[in-house]
């Protein structure tokens, strides 16, 4: 009797197991179901339980740009493909799901900076979602010199919304920049 609680715990342990995503966070989305066609379709299918088609926790759309070449190519997962900087380039990407404020970084950027002697990239974000208004807050700047991943913290924004949907990319006079990708570090439905 006294092994009641332990036994009775690993008898349910596998069937509250089943249906959660690999970080253990409940599937999002609709069902979970995967339609294997490449295109995260938030209606209907789990991005943390299908990460073939999702890319819930990366930027998914540009939304803006002005002056930066190949910009779709910073949308979706890394893949070694990117969009590069002009003299006064700006890149706007909304992330497939929002970026939470978590201890620590909460997104980070993925692609270099050149130390040719310009200006870094100065990084904002804003929640698009209908409550979270408009304005953009400044969330730090992308330093030349910098490879491959650079970490952001979302902590010190005053915001209203759960989260940030919206990531905007400015260079300064004289930076140059490649960026592969955006991840959200602790994406959350």
């Amino acid at each position: 009797m006294r092994y009641g609680p332990l036994l009775l715990l690993l008898l349910l342990l596998p069937v509250l197991l089943v249906g959660c995503a690999p970080d253990g966070g409940p599937p999002g989305g609709g069902d979970g179901t995967c339609n294997s066609n490449g295109v995260c379709e938030l209606a209907t299918e789990s991005c943390q339980s299908c990460p073939g088609d999702c890319s819930c926790c990366h930027a998914m759309v540009v939304v803006g740009n002005s002056g930066v070449s190949t910009p779709e190519a910073a949308a979706g997962r890394p893949d070694g493909k990117s969009a590069t900087f002009g003299v006064s380039g700006v890149l706007v990407l909304a992330m497939g799901q929002g970026i939470q404020n978590q201890v620590g970084f909460d997104f980070n950027l993925l692609g270099t900076v050149s130390n040719g002697g310009g200006g870094g990239i100065t990084v904002w974000a804003k929640d698009s979602l209908p409550w979270g208004g408009s304005q953009w807050f400044k969330v730090g700047i992308w330093a030349p010199g910098t490879v491959t991943k650079t970490g952001f913290d979302v902590g010190h924004v005053p915001f209203s919304g759960p989260s940030f949907s919206e990531i905007k990319l400015e260079s300064t006079p004289g930076a140059s920049a490649k960026l592969d990708a955006i991840e959200a570090i602790n994406c959350k439905n």
